[in-house]
């Protein structure tokens, strides 16, 4: 009998899915054993349709967990800076050669808390370890942002800081 199921999709992994012509999908189709995929991505919100039989689906579904996983992270701003910024990402693309197969991404707009929204796409063992790497560089620079809040608010009126007298 035909099972269906419809999954709503980061848009970095339905982008990830359509690179190539659309390999990525048709490798899903088939390892899975016979699941015809169709991958939606004009709407809101990017979709895929799975269609076989039960096993077909559910092993889809498994190949999709492990070949396209999604890690959306909210970072400080001054950490995505470093990650992101001076020398052209270094650090973007010592994490992305440590964890084969992860594309790292930086999204639009620093929110109002002061994050930017983080994102990493690839086998789901890479990307574990990519939100891992992610969130230790991330934490000196979270670490040394607090630390200037912190003196600014403690320091007197007219008095600069780290001046020697």
């Amino acid at each position: 009998s035909l099972h269906t199921e419809r999954l709503e999709l980061p848009e970095r992994v339905s982008r990830s899915l359509a690179e190539r012509g659309g390999s990525r999908a048709r490798d899903i189709e088939r390892d899975s054993g016979g699941v015809q995929f169709r991958l939606n991505v004009g709407g809101r919100i990017p979709t895929a349709d799975l269609f076989g039989s039960a096993g077909a689906v559910q092993q889809a579904l498994r190949l999709l967990q492990q070949r396209h996983a999604h890690a959306a992270l909210c970072l400080p701003a001054a950490a995505t800076m470093w990650m992101f910024g001076h020398g052209g990402g270094r650090v973007v693309k010592e994490i992305e050669e440590a964890c084969a197969g992860v594309s790292v991404h930086l999204g639009e707009a620093e929110d109002a808390s002061g994050s930017r929204l983080v994102e990493a796409v690839g086998p789901s063992t890479a990307v574990e370890k990519a939100a891992a790497m992610l969130r230790a560089w991330a934490a000196p620079a979270a670490r040394r942002e607090v630390s200037q809040l912190l003196l600014a608010r403690l320091a007197p009126k007219g008095v600069a800081l780290g001046a020697s007298s």
